[in-house]
């Protein structure tokens, strides 16, 4: 993750989120999870699939296959 944060050049709260959401999958089926996840977040963003919630979804999907 450390090395897809320096990558993405992202801040160290981007780093705090993911390692809480990694926490929270722990053990679960991450594709499923990463589903939720963006289904949710688009909820929260009254239906609209932002570019945002996108690229959110896109990295941990990255992340994830690389593990």
């Amino acid at each position: 993750m450390l090395n897809q944060a320096q990558a993405l050049d992202k801040s160290p709260l981007w780093v705090e989120q993911e390692l809480t959401f990694e926490g929270i999958i722990d053990g679960a089926d991450r594709s499923n999870y990463l589903r939720l996840d963006l289904e949710r977040a688009t909820q929260k963003a009254d239906g609209e699939v932002t570019d945002q919630i996108l690229d959110r979804y896109s990295e941990r999907l990255k992340r994830f296959a690389s593990e």
